[in-house]
Protein backbone atom coordinates (compact mmCIF):
# COMPACT_ATOMS: atom_id res chain seq x y z
CA UNK A 1 0.00 0.00 0.00
CA UNK A 2 2.64 2.69 1.24
CA UNK A 3 4.82 1.78 -2.39
CA UNK A 4 0.94 2.51 -4.26
CA UNK A 5 0.86 5.65 -2.29
CA UNK A 6 4.33 6.92 -3.47
CA UNK A 7 4.15 5.68 -7.36
CA UNK A 8 0.96 7.87 -7.04
CA UNK A 9 2.69 11.13 -4.96
CA UNK A 10 6.14 10.26 -7.03
CA UNK A 11 3.72 10.44 -10.63
CA UNK A 12 1.60 13.74 -9.44
CA UNK A 13 4.72 15.55 -9.09
CA UNK A 14 6.59 14.53 -12.29
CA UNK A 15 3.05 15.35 -14.42
CA UNK A 16 3.04 18.89 -12.74
CA UNK A 17 6.48 19.61 -13.99
CA UNK A 18 5.54 18.59 -17.27
CA UNK A 19 3.51 21.79 -16.24
CA UNK A 20 5.28 24.79 -17.53
CA UNK A 21 4.98 28.88 -17.96
CA UNK A 22 7.75 30.98 -19.25
CA UNK A 23 9.05 33.93 -19.44
CA UNK A 24 7.20 36.51 -21.98
CA UNK A 25 10.05 37.52 -23.79
CA UNK A 26 11.09 34.51 -24.93
CA UNK A 27 7.69 34.12 -27.34
CA UNK A 28 8.95 34.94 -31.03
CA UNK A 29 7.55 38.06 -32.82
CA UNK A 30 7.75 36.48 -36.40
CA UNK A 31 6.85 32.94 -35.45
CA UNK A 32 4.67 33.19 -32.34
CA UNK A 33 2.67 36.21 -31.61
CA UNK A 34 2.52 39.39 -33.12
CA UNK A 35 0.93 41.34 -30.41
CA UNK A 36 3.23 44.19 -28.61
CA UNK A 37 3.25 44.51 -25.01
CA UNK A 38 2.34 47.79 -23.69
CA UNK A 39 0.29 48.21 -26.85
CA UNK A 40 -3.24 50.12 -27.06
CA UNK A 41 -5.50 48.64 -29.02
CA UNK A 42 -8.88 49.79 -30.26
CA UNK A 43 -11.82 47.39 -30.92
CA UNK A 44 -13.29 47.58 -34.26
CA UNK A 45 -16.51 45.53 -33.53
CA UNK A 46 -18.60 44.27 -30.11
CA UNK A 47 -16.95 41.42 -27.78
CA UNK A 48 -17.97 40.62 -24.40
CA UNK A 49 -15.84 39.81 -21.46
CA UNK A 50 -16.55 35.61 -21.14
CA UNK A 51 -16.68 34.02 -17.58
CA UNK A 52 -17.39 30.31 -17.04
CA UNK A 53 -18.71 31.92 -13.63
CA UNK A 54 -18.90 35.62 -13.74
CA UNK A 55 -19.69 35.35 -9.83
CA UNK A 56 -15.93 34.02 -9.11
CA UNK A 57 -13.48 36.69 -8.71
CA UNK A 58 -11.34 34.59 -9.35
CA UNK A 59 -12.49 33.47 -12.81
CA UNK A 60 -9.79 34.25 -15.75
CA UNK A 61 -11.64 35.89 -18.26
CA UNK A 62 -11.56 36.53 -22.23
CA UNK A 63 -12.63 38.61 -24.43
CA UNK A 64 -15.00 36.99 -27.22
CA UNK A 65 -16.74 37.46 -29.92
CA UNK A 66 -20.54 38.10 -30.04
CA UNK A 67 -22.34 34.24 -30.89
CA UNK A 68 -19.71 32.50 -28.95
CA UNK A 69 -20.94 30.27 -26.33
CA UNK A 70 -24.66 30.01 -28.19
CA UNK A 71 -24.88 34.08 -27.66
CA UNK A 72 -26.46 35.93 -29.96
CA UNK A 73 -24.39 37.23 -32.84
CA UNK A 74 -27.14 40.53 -33.20
CA UNK A 75 -25.61 43.36 -31.39
CA UNK A 76 -29.33 44.31 -29.99
CA UNK A 77 -30.04 40.59 -29.43
CA UNK A 78 -27.25 40.55 -27.23
CA UNK A 79 -27.56 43.66 -25.45
CA UNK A 80 -31.27 42.27 -24.97
CA UNK A 81 -30.53 38.95 -23.50
CA UNK A 82 -26.65 39.29 -21.63
CA UNK A 83 -28.06 40.47 -18.22
CA UNK A 84 -29.47 37.03 -18.09
CA UNK A 85 -26.79 34.86 -19.34
CA UNK A 86 -24.08 34.23 -15.85
CA UNK A 87 -21.15 33.67 -18.90
CA UNK A 88 -21.32 37.26 -20.44
CA UNK A 89 -19.22 39.58 -17.32
CA UNK A 90 -19.26 42.75 -19.54
CA UNK A 91 -20.09 44.03 -23.52
CA UNK A 92 -17.23 46.14 -24.88
CA UNK A 93 -18.03 48.37 -27.97
CA UNK A 94 -16.58 49.02 -30.94
CA UNK A 95 -13.60 51.97 -30.47
CA UNK A 96 -13.58 51.15 -26.68
CA UNK A 97 -9.68 49.89 -26.04
CA UNK A 98 -7.66 47.37 -24.07
CA UNK A 99 -3.58 47.68 -23.56
CA UNK A 100 -1.36 44.26 -23.68
CA UNK A 101 0.34 43.47 -20.53
CA UNK A 102 2.24 40.51 -21.27
CA UNK A 103 2.24 37.95 -23.34
CA UNK A 104 2.34 34.01 -21.87
CA UNK A 105 3.87 30.94 -22.95
CA UNK A 106 2.59 27.65 -21.19
CA UNK A 107 3.27 24.12 -21.93
CA UNK A 108 0.75 21.59 -20.31
CA UNK A 109 1.25 17.52 -20.46
CA UNK A 110 -2.51 17.27 -21.15
CA UNK A 111 -3.33 19.69 -24.13
CA UNK A 112 0.20 20.71 -25.58
CA UNK A 113 1.84 24.22 -25.93
CA UNK A 114 -0.33 27.19 -26.44
CA UNK A 115 0.30 31.01 -25.74
CA UNK A 116 -1.58 33.75 -24.08
CA UNK A 117 -1.89 37.66 -24.70
CA UNK A 118 -3.01 39.42 -21.84
CA UNK A 119 -4.96 42.86 -21.74
CA UNK A 120 -6.46 45.70 -19.28
CA UNK A 121 -9.73 47.04 -20.78
CA UNK A 122 -8.35 50.77 -20.88
CA UNK A 123 -11.47 52.18 -21.96
CA UNK A 124 -15.36 52.23 -20.80
CA UNK A 125 -17.47 50.53 -17.49
CA UNK A 126 -14.85 48.04 -17.49
CA UNK A 127 -11.60 49.76 -17.43
CA UNK A 128 -9.33 47.76 -15.42
CA UNK A 129 -10.52 44.44 -16.09
CA UNK A 130 -8.03 41.81 -16.86
CA UNK A 131 -9.07 39.45 -19.68
CA UNK A 132 -6.67 37.02 -22.59
CA UNK A 133 -7.34 37.53 -25.94
CA UNK A 134 -7.09 34.59 -27.77
CA UNK A 135 -10.82 34.03 -28.69
CA UNK A 136 -10.74 37.64 -30.58
CA UNK A 137 -6.99 36.64 -32.40
CA UNK A 138 -6.48 35.11 -35.80
CA UNK A 139 -7.97 31.53 -35.97
CA UNK A 140 -10.46 32.20 -32.88
CA UNK A 141 -8.69 29.75 -30.22
CA UNK A 142 -5.86 29.08 -27.40
CA UNK A 143 -3.36 27.39 -29.68
CA UNK A 144 0.84 27.55 -30.23
CA UNK A 145 0.20 31.07 -32.05
CA UNK A 146 -1.86 34.33 -31.14
CA UNK A 147 -1.64 36.86 -33.66
CA UNK A 148 -3.62 40.03 -33.76
CA UNK A 149 -6.90 39.81 -36.00
CA UNK A 150 -7.09 42.90 -37.68
CA UNK A 151 -10.97 42.56 -38.06
CA UNK A 152 -11.15 42.71 -34.31
CA UNK A 153 -8.31 45.26 -33.13
CA UNK A 154 -6.42 47.83 -34.67
CA UNK A 155 -3.14 49.85 -33.10
CA UNK A 156 -4.82 52.40 -31.00
CA UNK A 157 -1.29 54.68 -31.12
CA UNK A 158 -0.05 53.40 -34.71
CA UNK A 159 3.65 54.22 -34.82
CA UNK A 160 4.18 57.01 -37.59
Amino acid sequence: MLNRISVCLLTSALLVSCNDSTNPEVVDKKTESDYIVGQTYSLKMPAFIFSNNRSDPKESAFLAPLGFSGTPTSLDAFEKQASNNRQVAGLLYTGDTLRVVKITKHRLFNVGRFIEAHALITSGPHTGTSVELSMISKGGRPASTVFVDPNYLAPANPSP
